[in-house]
């Protein structure tokens, strides 16, 4: 199985915070008959990040497995995390609640330019190009801006008491989805994930003429290579890519092209079925079945 130097991607993406103590405080709480929701702030970056620990209110003694849960783009900065936990939003989006109840301890902050972290002082449609140019100006991308977040983020569950932090998982539908492709492949400490639409081929994208979120794109990435790439840095750990057969955002066919590559990576081992692609009638959405099948592929792995 070919194997890869984690610091090889960050000559591409940046150098990337280390696993370290990251303290958080605590907002408020809330709850509703089967869950506990706890609001969380801590630091990233030298950036504050406001974040949900949502639990089974009926949570068993010992710790519990963690999903990270990372919301979805659509255009809509005004809503990041709320989504994922249900208070806003697409509620088919609130698979923070659904894994959660399945019992799990998920987490869900907010990414950079959504919700309580859109930037003051300008119309949130333009918050994205914003920050994306000023760190293109300091030689880093909004991609790197992201992981740095989502490693910290890691850094953070660590640290919540109830939380086992051998068990972290991560899911995401959307930029969501992407995030788990390029998270996975950058922190170990992930060990085991679920991508719902979130990516396909640079050369798919392109030849369709779609354009995407600015985290996507990593100055000089695709001189050299495509998506597949980072399943090098992933490989062995199991990764499911739930993929809609009619996604205008992500084509189907660059989707295909992945998983034939990446199935080479992993090769004929013991390691085989720890990748796996399942196909849906569906566009760019997460439907009831794949969510369903997100959560058989984490108590396969994490047993809560």
């Amino acid at each position: 199985m070919p194997s890869s130097n984690p610091r090889t991607l960050e000559l591409l993406i940046g150098k990337l915070p280390r696993p370290k103590r990251i303290a958080y405080r605590r907002v408020h709480s809330f709850g509703d008959d089967d869950l506990t929701y706890e609001k969380i702030e801590f630091f990233s970056e030298g950036e504050p990040i406001r974040a949900y620990i949502v639990r089974p209110k009926n949570k068993p003694s010992h710790r519990l497995p963690v999903i990270y849960c990372h919301h979805q783009h659509n255009n809509q900065y005004f809503l990041g995390k709320r989504e994922v936990i249900g208070r806003g939003g697409d509620s088919r989006q609130a698979y923070a609640c659904f894994l959660a109840k399945k019992g799990y301890m998920t987490f869900a902050p907010d990414a950079k330019c959504f919700e309580e972290r859109m930037i003051a002082g300008l119309k949130e449609e333009k918050t994205e190009v914003f920050e994306f140019t000023r760190l293109l100006c300091q030689g880093k991308s909004l991609q790197w801006r992201f992981l740095a977040d989502i490693k910290n983020g890691i850094s953070c569950i660590s640290t919540i008491p109830d939380a086992d932090s051998s068990r972290i998982g991560f899911m995401g539908h959307s930029l969501g989805g992407q995030e788990a492709l390029f998270a996975t492949a950058v922190d170990p400490r992930i060990k085991v994930a679920v991508s719902s639409c979130g990516f396909s081929t640079y050369k798919a994208i392109f030849q369709h003429k779609i354009p995407h979120n600015l985290g996507l794109f990593v100055p000089s990435f695709s001189n050299k290579h495509d998506l597949d790439f980072l399943f090098r840095f992933i490989a062995p750990r199991p990764f499911l890519i739930l993929a809609g057969k009619q996604d205008t955002e992500f084509p189907y066919e660059g989707v295909v092209d992945v998983i034939k590559k990446a199935r080479k990576i992993y090769g004929k081992t013991q390691f085989s079925e720890n990748i796996k692609m399942l196909s849906f009638d569906v566009g760019h959405e997460l439907s009831e079945d794949m969510l369903l099948e997100a959560s058989r592929w984490f108590d396969s792995r994490l047993e809560p």
